[in-house]
C-alpha cells in the first residue's frame, strides 16, 4: 500500500500541491462548516470526512476537505455588482408578469418609490430579494453567479469549487471524486479501490452490451465505456433510479472542465436555495438531451446540445443509499441523506470503530491531521467570475434563459417518474435489522436469526460488549414486525459474528457465554495459541485492565472484545495511587473468582489496551503468551511484562533516583533475570513496572 502523498499549502486562493509524484486520485469534500473534534451526531461533516480521508490513506490517494469562505461574501457582491443587480431588479419590476411564477423566492417582494429607479436599489433590498433568511449553514448564501447575477446556497457551490480545483491541480489526477459531507466509503469495503469499481463498471456494460446491444448492468444511462465518461454518477436508487444523484460522482478533470461550467450555468432561479438545488439542473440537461419535450419552452438545442450527455456521462448502477430495500452494509459508497438522519449516528459510530477513531482522543487525532494536512478555505467569488470570464469568450454559449417545461407544477411527476423501487418488495424489519443493535425508548436488543433479543439489564448489556451508541432507533411498528426472542444474559447464550459484521445470538443452555462483537466494524483479533493456554491446565488466566474514565474504559473494553472469557475491565476512581487501589480495594473482592485459576494478569489499559493506537492486537497477546509460558515453565510467582517502548530507566531515575533503579534491580535478580539481561532491558527493552503475570 502506497503511502499518501504530502500536500503542501502554498497560499489561500490556491490548492494544494503534491511533493512528490502525483496519485491517481483525489478524493474532496466541500462544505462551508469548520471541522470539528468532536464526536457527536450534528458533526457528521467532519466525522464523513474522517472515513473518507482513512480510505484515501489506504489507497494511496490524496484528499482535501475544501471549505468554503464565506465571509464578506454579500459585502464584496453588492460592491461589485450591485448597480448591475439594480438594474436588472428594475428591469424585472416594469414587468412583473414576464417573471415566471417559479421565480417567486426572488421576484421583488417590495416595491421601489417608482419603476423610474429614482430610489437607489439598497443593498437591504437586494438581501430580500436574492438571499432567503436562514439559519442553517448549508443554505446559506455560499457562492455568486457573476453572469446571472443570483446567490446560490452550499449545495450549488460545489461546482465552482470543483472546477477551481479542477483549474488548478486538476492535471495531477486521474480521476477526481467528490462526496457530500454526508456520504463516505464504508470501511467494511476499503479493500475495494476506485480503479476496481471502474474496472467493474466497464467490463460488466461491455459483456452486457455485447449480448443484444440494449441492455447494460454496469450503466443505467449514458456512456457504456465508463472510463471514457467525463462524469461518473451513481444512480439515485430508492427513487429514480435512471437519474444520478449529485451528491457524489467521479470526474475526468480535463474532459470535466467545460461541463461543470455548464452545470453551473444553468438558470433555475427557483432552486437556488431549494432541494434539490444543482441536481434538479442537472436532471433537466439530462432529460432534455434524452427527448426535446423535456426542454425548456421555444429551445430545442439546435445550435448545439449539452454539453452533459449521454456521450460525456455514465449513471453507473452502483446503490449509495441505506433505505428500506438495501442494508448500509452491502454499500461501498454509504450515502446517509437528511431523510435518513435517524441512521446517521449508529452507521457513522460503527465506522469510527471500524477505523479506530471512536474514542475522543482519537477522533481529535485524526481533525487535527486533517486541519493540519488536508483543509483548506477558499473564496469562491474569484473562481465564479474566471468561470464567467471563460464561458463568455466562448462562442454560441448555452445559457438557456427560460423554464424547463417541469418544474414546480409537476414536481410530483418529476421526481417520482420511472421509480423502479416502487416495483420492489421492501425488506422485512426482521431482515433489515438483522445482525444490528437497535433500541426504542431506551431499550434495547440485537436482532438475530430474525427475532430481537433484550437484555436482563443495562449492566448486561455493557458487560457484553454493546455500546449504545450503535443501536438503531426504530419506530413502534417496525419494531412490533421483529419478533421478540430469548433475553440475553451474561450465561447461557453466544454472540458470533458474520464476517460481514452482524451480530448472531446462539443458545448454549448454561454454557460459557462468548461474545464476537463485530458491531466494533472489524472481525475478531484474537490469538488462537493464546486463548489456548489461558483455558489449559497448569495456566489458566484471569486478566484484569484497570481503567479510570470513560475514554480508559472503553479502550480496556475494546481489546476485550472476543475475549471476556479471560479478560475483565476493572473501572476505578482516577487516582495517583492507582495501583495500590486496586490491590487493596478491587482484588479482594475478586478471590473467589480466583480459585479455578492458576495466574492473574494485571495491567493497565494504557500498557495493553491503548496499543490498539499504534499496533495490533497481535503484539500484545503475543507478550501475554510468551510469559505466561515463562511463568508456567519455570514456576514463577511474579513475572512482568516487556515493552516495547524504550526510555523506562532514566525515565524512572528521573522521578526516583538511584534506588529505584537499585530496588527494581535487586527484585528482577531474585526473580532469576541475569544482571547482564537487567541492564540490556534498561532501555531497549524496559520492564513495565505495572503490567504483572501473578501466580
Amino acid at each position: 500500500m502506497n503511502e499518501i502523498l504530502l500536500v503542501v499549502v502554498i497560499m489561500l486562493s490556491s490548492l494544494w500541491l503534491s511533493e512528490e509524484k502525483p496519485s491517481k486520485c483525489l478524493l474532496i469534500s466541500v462544505d462551508n462548516r469548520n471541522l470539528n473534534p468532536s464526536i457527536n451526531e450534528g458533526n457528521y461533516a467532519t466525522i464523513s470526512a474522517v472515513i473518507t480521508r482513512a480510505y484515501a490513506k489506504h489507497h494511496g490517494y490524496d484528499f482535501l476537505y475544501l471549505q468554503e469562505d464565506m465571509d464578506g461574501l454579500v459585502d464584496e457582491v453588492y460592491n461589485k455588482y450591485g448597480d448591475l443587480i439594480h438594474e436588472k431588479k428594475i428591469l424585472q419590476n416594469n414587468n412583473l408578469n414576464a417573471v415566471p411564477n417559479a421565480y417567486a423566492d426572488v421576484k421583488r417582494k417590495s416595491t421601489l418609490a417608482d419603476n423610474s429607479g429614482t430610489r437607489k436599489y439598497s443593498k437591504n433590498d437586494m438581501i430580500q430579494d436574492l438571499i432567503p433568511p436562514t439559519n442553517v449553514a448549508k443554505d446559506e448564501a455560499t457562492a455568486f453567479h457573476v453572469g446571472l447575477l443570483q446567490f446560490r446556497a452550499a449545495s450549488w457551490a460545489k461546482l465552482p469549487a470543483l472546477w477551481h480545483v479542477v483549474d488548478t491541480i486538476g492535471h495531477r489526477y486521474e480521476y477526481i471524486w467528490y462526496l457530500d459531507s454526508d456520504a463516505t466509503v464504508s470501511p467494511l469495503h476499503f479493500n475495494i479501490s476506485i480503479q476496481q469499481k471502474l474496472a467493474s463498471w466497464d467490463s460488466s456494460s461491455l459483456l452486457d452490451a455485447s449480448k443484444n446491444g440494449t441492455v447494460s448492468s454496469g450503466v443505467a444511462y449514458g456512456n457504456r465505456r465508463v472510463s471514457e465518461a467525463a462524469l461518473i454518477f451513481f444512480n439515485n436508487h430508492p427513487w429514480r433510479d435512471d437519474m444520478p444523484c449529485a451528491g457524489s460522482f467521479l470526474l475526468r478533470p480535463g474532459p470535466a472542465e467545460p461541463l461543470l461550467r455548464e452545470w453551473w450555468d444553468f438558470f433555475l432561479p427557483s432552486k437556488n436555495f431549494k432541494h434539490f438545488h444543482e441536481q434538479d439542473a442537472l436532471w433537466h440537461m439530462l432529460l432534455c438531451g434524452r427527448d426535446p419535450v423535456h426542454c425548456a419552452p421555444g429551445w430545442t438545442g439546435s445550435d448545439r446540445p449539452f454539453r452533459i450527455n449521454s456521450s460525456s456521462y455514465s449513471i453507473v448502477n452502483e446503490r449509495q443509499f441505506p433505505s428500506n430495500w438495501q442494508r448500509y452494509e452491502e454499500l461501498w459508497l454509504c450515502h446517509i441523506a437528511s431523510y435518513n438522519y435517524l441512521q446517521r449516528s449508529p452507521i457513522l459510530n460503527r465506522f469510527l470503530r471500524a477505523i479506530h477513531a471512536d474514542t475522543p482522543d482519537t477522533f481529535a487525532q485524526h481533525v487535527a491531521e486533517l486541519s493540519k494536512n488536508h483543509l483548506q478555505k477558499v473564496k469562491l467569488l474569484p473562481a465564479a467570475e474566471k468561470m464567467e470570464a471563460l464561458s463568455f469568450s466562448e462562442p454560441g454559449r448555452l445559457l438557456p434563459g427560460a423554464f424547463p417545461a417541469h418544474d414546480e407544477a409537476t414536481q410530483s411527476a418529476f421526481y417520482d417518474e420511472h421509480v423502479t423501487a416502487r416495483r420492489q418488495e421492501v425488506v422485512p424489519p426482521s431482515v433489515l435489522y438483522e445482525g444490528r443493535l437497535i433500541r426504542r425508548k431506551g431499550e434495547f436488543w440485537v436482532v438475530s436469526n430474525g427475532s430481537r433479543h433484550g437484555f436482563g439489564s443495562f449492566e448486561a448489556f455493557l458487560r457484553l460488549g454493546f455500546a449504545k451508541e450503535l443501536a438503531f432507533q426504530l419506530g413502534v411498528v417496525d419494531l412490533s414486525l421483529i419478533p421478540a426472542g430469548h433475553t440475553l444474559l451474561l450465561r447461557g447464550f453466544r454472540v458470533d459474528s458474520h464476517l460481514s459484521g452482524d451480530f448472531k445470538v446462539v443458545a448454549e443452555g448454561e454454557g460459557e457465554m462468548h461474545l464476537r462483537n463485530s458491531a466494533e466494524g472489524r472481525s475478531c483479533e484474537v490469538d488462537p495459541g493464546l486463548e489456548k493456554a489461558v483455558a489449559a491446565n497448569g495456566s489458566r488466566s484471569m486478566l484484569y485492565l484497570i481503567s479510570h474514565d470513560n475514554t480508559s474504559d472503553h479502550l480496556s473494553r475494546k481489546f476485550a472484545i472476543c475475549k471476556e472469557r479471560w479478560v475483565r475491565s476493572v473501572r476505578i476512581s482516577s487516582t495517583v495511587f492507582f495501583e495500590s487501589i486496586v490491590y487493596r480495594e478491587v482484588f479482594p473482592q475478586l478471590l473467589s473468582e480466583w480459585t479455578q485459576l492458576d495466574f492473574v494478569i494485571t495491567g493497565t489499559y494504557k500498557t495493553v489496551a491503548k496499543q490498539l493506537h499504534y499496533n495490533g492486537f497481535t503484539q500484545t497477546q503475543a507478550q501475554i503468551k510468551q510469559f505466561l509460558d515463562v511463568a508456567k515453565n519455570h514456576n514463577y510467582d511474579i513475572v512482568p511484562f516487556l515493552r516495547s517502548g524504550s526510555g523506562m530507566m532514566s525515565f524512572c531515575l528521573y522521578f526516583h533516583g538511584q534506588p529505584f533503579k537499585e530496588a527494581w534491580t535487586a527484585l528482577l535478580l531474585n526473580m532469576n533475570y541475569s544482571l547482564s539481561t537487567i541492564r540490556a532491558m534498561d532501555e531497549t527493552k524496559p520492564f513495565y513496572r505495572n503490567i504483572y503475570i501473578i501466580k
